[in-house]
């Protein structure tokens, strides 16, 4: 070190206190590094180390005996690099211990079940980029809001991205804002999650594709004057809509088809189709 020292002119050790230029080198925050402390100051030796440090730390494994024991790993040399593994592999069961809660807390999983869908969750999450708990969170409002298993909810998650429902980066904010109005509209899941990918790939910009579907299905079942007139305007009985909406026979996204087509047949430019797309 005194001879690096002298070759590079740089003569700033913290002479007389490694105990915080240890810390610094390691990268590890002060409190978790002040409890290793802690643990050594009150240890005999690498054996009685590791025994406080398994009585303190539950997650602590077998790797980490294995790599204080490494007498080379820990060489003066490789010191700081042993700290970074150290870090991660600290940082790492961090994630795995708030991620396995988090997949218990909106699932019925347990033992095995759990840890086999919170690694496919994340597998998900890691391919594409995305934070595991907002993953999670879409996954839960498709399961919830359509009513299918979890794993089911995870493939359609997983098959909108295949599909590039993502193209716009708010692939999740559409799920977890319109769920409950597709849902509502008599959509399943996967249509749901089908019609996200379809806009995109037409380039219709952010939510407006998903949006104009929310908003026909409020106006549909509201059925407004202005609605129903719309609706009579361009040659749909508004009466007939109501009638079949309030005993099954249709749902609002089969009449939005319907109103849809109907405006395929009329000239763009006419009044009446002005008057029904707005209302």
């Amino acid at each position: 070190l005194k001879g690096a020292e002298e070759e590079t002119q740089r003569f700033y050790r913290n002479v007389g206190n490694y105990e915080e230029s240890i810390k610094r080198a390691v990268g590890i925050n002060n409190d978790f590094a002040n409890s290793l402390i802690n643990i050594s100051q009150n240890s005999n030796g690498l054996k009685g180390f590791m025994t406080n440090v398994k009585a303190e730390i539950s997650s602590f494994t077998s790797s980490l005996t294995g790599l204080l024991k490494n007498k080379v790993f820990l060489g003066i040399a490789g010191i700081a690099g042993a700290g970074y593994a150290f870090k991660w592999w600290y940082d790492y069961n961090q994630g795995i211990k708030e991620a396995t809660k988090l997949t218990k807390q909106f699932t019925d999983y347990s033992g095995n079940q759990l840890k086999e869908y919170r690694s496919e969750v994340q597998a998900l999450a890691d391919y594409y980029g995305k934070d595991f708990k907002e993953t999670l969170l879409s996954v839960n409002a498709l399961s919830k809001q359509f009513g299918v298993d979890a794993k089911d909810a995870l493939d359609i998650l997983r098959d909108g991205f295949i599909a590039g429902a993502d193209a716009n980066d708010e692939y999740f904010a559409g799920i977890r804002e319109y769920s409950a109005q597709f849902k509502e509209a008599g959509l399943s899941a996967d249509e749901f999650v089908s019609i996200i990918a379809q806009t995109n790939q037409m380039g219709i910009f952010s939510d407006k594709g998903i949006d104009v579907i929310k908003e026909a299905n409020i106006r549909l079942r509201e059925m407004t004057t202005a609605t129903a007139d719309a609706l009579d305007g361009i040659g749909i009985s508004s009466k007939q809509i109501q009638k079949e909406l309030q005993n099954g026979e249709k749902t609002t996204f089969q009449v939005i088809q319907e109103v849809s087509a109907r405006l395929n047949e009329l000239p763009e430019s006419s009044q009446k189709v002005g008057t029904a797309i707005a209302d």
